[in-house]
């Protein structure tokens, strides 16, 4: 298989030559490039120009974010390769073109790549889902949306649930409906609220660097901050939170692909969500160059906590490179303690004699719910 067997190439007359720092550092697909060219820890980038109304139907959205990202300032310290690939190809059905997904992801995982996904309706979680599945088995994969819509999906019949682990980021009690919300409690996924993420928002880190995969939704985000969206909403993230959480995602050392999805061009008023989404993929091109791989079990720059509670005993590790905190939680099946991603402020309520809610959650997940 090639490139050009999943992927349109850009042609000139769609992306012109003339830009700003960032695109005089890109390698742009006119159809040329290889997966020979591909070296690990590159960047790539994916256009999903569909969006979904019963049938997948075309958009210019991935372009205009395109116009906009090569706009941006580019870093010395951008020392991988950047390629803009290109926009999947699309196949018979919505079914067709979610395989096309999953295995153009699965090819550039074979070559090591960071591989970022511009555009498309939430529905393209499930090509995700579906690459993650194949490659990794139990996995673990991050929404950022005011809803779960993944419970929406289930019809399609292509992911085996029971091998997904996720977190729900910025969801708003409004939007869950009771199938949302039993979906949530089955499968025994963390959610983490709007307004505890107000505030709050490194709270939010440790998820992702305990993922395989992320997704921002547009919808996450206040309508007055991010105006193309089908439907408007009148309360979600600040454009610096989506753009903080964007840079998590490429500091999260187990992510392997990262999608903005539900950009609606027809609603955005002077660019201004194109430029917001440009923004955030540079943010997290920036995270991505500043990756820095480290695990308790591993290496020896980690301080270790132990902390007695009355039933319990937590030792947590704090990096002495990096200040990020991990804790070991207990799993029935395994000799030795699992190592969680956790913030400072998990050892602080244990030091208060409280069982960090994150804790309890795992625990309770590793060794009462088959995992």
């Amino acid at each position: 298989m090639s490139l050009s067997d999943y992927l349109f190439p850009l042609s000139t007359n769609r992306i012109s030559k003339t830009g700003g720092e960032l695109r005089h550092q890109l390698h742009i697909n006119r159809g040329e490039i290889s997966l020979e060219e591909l070296d690990t820890g590159d960047v790539v980038l994916v256009g999903i120009p569909y969006q979904m109304n019963k049938k997948l139907e075309h958009s210019e959205s991935v372009d205009l974010v395109r116009q906009e990202l090569y706009q941006l300032a580019g870093r010395e310290s951008f020392k991988n390769k950047i390629i803009d690939a290109g926009d999947l190809r699309n196949g018979q059905d919505v079914k067709g073109t979610l395989y096309s997904l999953k295995n153009l992801l699965g090819i550039l995982n074979e070559q090591g790549v960071f591989t970022l996904l511009i555009g498309g309706s939430g529905l393209f979680n499930l090509g995700i889902l579906m690459h993650l599945e194949s490659v990794i088995g139990r996995y673990t994969y991050t929404l950022v949306e005011p809803w779960f819509s993944l419970a929406e999906f289930i019809e399609y019949g292509l992911v085996d649930f029971n091998l997904l682990n996720c977190y729900n980021l910025g969801n708003q009690s409004y939007y869950l409906t009771k199938p949302q919300e039993e979906w949530l409690r089955k499968y025994q996924y963390e959610s983490l609220r709007l307004g505890r993420m107000r505030g709050h928002l490194e709270e939010t880190e440790p998820y992702l660097r305990d993922s395989d995969g992320c997704s921002i939704s547009i919808h996450a985000l206040k309508n007055a901050e991010a105006p193309a969206q089908k439907q408007a909403h009148p309360n979600g993230l600040y454009n610096e939170e989506a753009c903080q959480l964007a840079r998590y995602a490429g500091l999260a050392g187990n992510l392997s692909v990262f999608g903005i999805f539900d950009y609606f061009p027809p609603e955005d008023k002077n660019r201004v969500t194109a430029r917001l989404i440009a923004q955030m993929l540079w943010f997290t091109i920036e995270g991505y160059q500043m990756r820095y791989l480290e695990h308790p079990y591993s290496d020896n720059h980690f301080q270790k906590f132990l902390v007695s509670l009355d039933d319990h005993k937590i030792t947590f590790y704090k990096s002495e490179r990096t200040s990020r905190w991990w804790m070991e939680i207990p799993h029935k099946d395994r000799a030795r303690n699992q190592v969680f991603p956790c913030n400072q402020s998990d050892y602080d309520a244990a030091c208060r004699h409280e069982i960090p809610e994150r804790w309890l959650h795992v625990y309770q997940k590793l060794n009462f719910h088959n995992l």
